[in-house]
């Protein structure tokens, strides 16, 4: 039946007419950020995917065109920790890394920063913030201070930064919504690192079968369970739209 659901969602919707442009924006600190852009209308809000450690944005290769049939404009960021993944290199990364430079994955917070800041010249709608493993973490810390960011959608987050930061500790009273998405596995530690969210405004879910797919790769074709987080992926849309 998910199967069916699934299929049925993508069909239904039809064919989105949007643009898919190789974009590139500075950082507060003088970083050069290297991005895709699928944009649809100024009238549309944007989705900001950021990738898992040692990938890059070719983590949403597929996952974007998705989200664009949608109807949300998509920007694909290679933030400045990262490596390559679907036969896409993270260019900023890259770059980075022939400068000398070894930037921490909380540094990554100023390629957020940067990204919401290029959206305003694109759209005036708030930013859902898509984030995988440690960057679902930074989705999170993001938000909670930026008045920019409607909703917060990460897979596999986690306390990725200690001893410097506690995300657990930061997210509480965290008032905005949030979808944590985990394998079976993960699923209780996630659960603690929410602990502090207030009831009303998460949401976690993890796939019903034995799989263990970290990150958003969870919502890749070839992911056994990916129907059903692609199914949770609808319908936290749909609660934050109503």
């Amino acid at each position: 039946m998910l199967r069916f659901i699934s299929f049925a969602l993508f069909v239904l919707v039809g064919i989105t007419s949007f643009s898919q442009d190789e974009v590139s924006f500075k950082t507060t600190d003088s970083l050069t950020i290297y991005a895709t852009d699928y944009f649809v209308s100024p009238e549309n809000p944007y989705i900001i995917l950021l990738h898992q450690e040692n990938y890059s944005r070719g983590e949403y290769k597929d996952i974007a065109l998705k989200l664009v049939k949608l109807n949300y404009n998509c920007l694909a960021m290679d933030l400045r920790v990262g490596g390559s993944v679907n036969g896409i290199t993270n260019e900023t990364a890259s770059e980075i890394h022939q400068k000398g430079l070894y930037p921490t994955y909380l540094d990554a917070l100023n390629d957020i920063n940067a990204a919401i800041t290029y959206i305003q010249t694109r759209s005036k709608k708030k930013v859902i913030l898509f984030g995988s493993s440690f960057s679902g973490s930074l989705a999170m810390i993001e938000a909670q201070k930026d008045t920019m960011v409607k909703a917060v959608i990460a897979f596999s987050p986690g306390e990725y930064f200690l001893p410097q930061f506690n995300v657990e500790n930061a997210l509480a009273g965290f008032s905005k919504p949030i979808l944590a998405a985990c394998s079976p596995n993960e699923y209780s530690y996630v659960k603690e690192l929410l602990s502090k969210v207030p009831t009303k405004n998460k949401t976690i879910f993890k796939a019903s079968g034995k799989e263990n797919v970290h990150g958003a790769s969870a919502l890749w074709d070839n992911s056994p369970s990916k129907n059903e987080y692609w199914l949770a992926l609808y319908m936290f849309f749909k609660k934050i739209n109503n």
